[in-house]
């Protein structure tokens, strides 16, 4: 297992431009301001992701929470958004190049041929009993047509992050069960056309 030290992404799906200083209500004070996180504390920090948005918190035990953003790493472009973990304890890494993104849930679309390669619904907090973090609950498309299930769980309760990864999805009703008590919440998903 890899570990990082700050912040962990996920490619993530079209998203709505915002205006500059809206406030985004639910995200716990966080609001946009060209490429910063502006904190409800007043701290502001530089990601260097282009339309960044907190879309979600996770809770940490004497530390700040931590952030799940979505972004982009160019500027006016149509590269797909992406999901992006942030401690606002420790500097922000450089994303270039997609560095530490996680794929943003949703729908994948090939721009080429309009056919759905990829779908994922997306969790963030206590995703499992016991278990802090971010869950996947992937389908992909494999070259032989055939689609497959996976789940990956991205574990953040730890001294270091950790992923886990498991056939099927299984948990799926597991983690439902938590989000409709509050114990996590549903990433919104989008649909993107790329070039896979």
């Amino acid at each position: 297992m890899r570990q990082l030290s700050l912040v962990l992404f996920l490619p993530i799906l079209w998203s709505a431009r915002m205006p500059m200083d809206q406030d985004r209500t639910g995200n716990g004070g966080q609001k946009l301001q060209n490429t910063r996180l502006v904190l409800a504390d007043g701290r502001e920090l530089e990601t260097g992701l282009n339309e960044v948005s907190v879309q979600a918190r996770i809770p940490r035990a004497q530390r700040s929470d931590l952030l799940l953003v979505s972004g982009r790493t160019c500027n006016n472009c149509q590269a797909p958004v992406s999901l992006f973990l942030i401690d606002p304890d420790q500097p922000v890494p450089s994303f270039r190049d997609g560095q530490y993104a996680w794929h943003h849930p949703g729908t994948l679309v090939d721009v080429r041929t309009q056919e759905t390669y990829y779908e994922a619904k997306v969790f963030a907090g206590t995703v499992l009993p016991g278990m802090e973090g971010v869950i996947w609950y992937e389908r992909s498309l494999m070259p032989s047509g055939e689609w497959k299930s996976n789940t990956t769980v991205l574990r953040v309760d730890g001294e270091r992050l950790d992923t886990i990864a498991y056939f099927g999805q299984d948990r799926l009703s597991a983690t439902q069960a938590l989000a409709f008590k509050g114990s996590c919440k549903v990433i919104p998903g989008v649909v993107q056309h790329v070039l896979p």
